[in-house]
């Protein structure tokens, strides 16, 4: 996921939403209940991604919360720890940071950075159709990323704008 800005994406983080300020939590371990949950901004297969605000910081994050059974009846479990593993490892500007995880009795949670402008598929979704420019810039941006993926042996079968 990419951060939309005025014509371009980027993935740098607000500095009152970053990596330091969920350190800032004071904690080895960050716990959901650190969160106070605001509305839901997704859904996928396994769970909802929600925005949420830090009640130490009052940082704004992305948390997607999976559902434990879930993925137990899917027989994803190693899917999900992949793309916990994988999202740990991937530092690149154009993908969402992986801030922390945790777990509770019944969900699994992914703790993102919040971009705040939206993603690129809200983008398209606003807009209807974008200027040759912007979807230059967007294409770039595309293939640097793949270069980046395809350097760490990383490939993805369900890429998403």
């Amino acid at each position: 996921m990419v951060e939309v800005t005025n014509s371009a994406t980027t993935n740098t983080s607000n500095p009152g939403n970053s990596e330091e300020s969920i350190k800032k939590l004071g904690k080895s371990k960050v716990k959901i209940d650190d969160f106070v949950v605001g509305k839901v901004v997704g859904e996928g297969a396994y769970g909802k991604v929600m925005l949420c605000r830090a009640k130490a910081t009052g940082c704004l994050v992305a948390i997607k919360s999976v559902s434990r059974a879930q993925i137990t009846k899917l027989g994803k479990k190693r899917h999900i720890f992949r793309e916990k593993e994988l999202l740990t490892e991937l530092k690149h500007q154009f993908i969402i940071n992986l801030l922390s995880t945790t777990i509770d009795d019944e969900n699994l949670y992914f703790i993102f950075e919040n971009c705040e402008n939206g993603d690129l598929a809200e983008l398209i979704q606003t807009r209807k159709k974008l200027s040759l420019e912007v979807t230059r810039i967007y294409g770039a941006q595309m293939v640097q990323c793949f270069e980046f993926l395809q350097s760490k042996a990383v490939m993805h079968r369900d890429l998403k704008p």
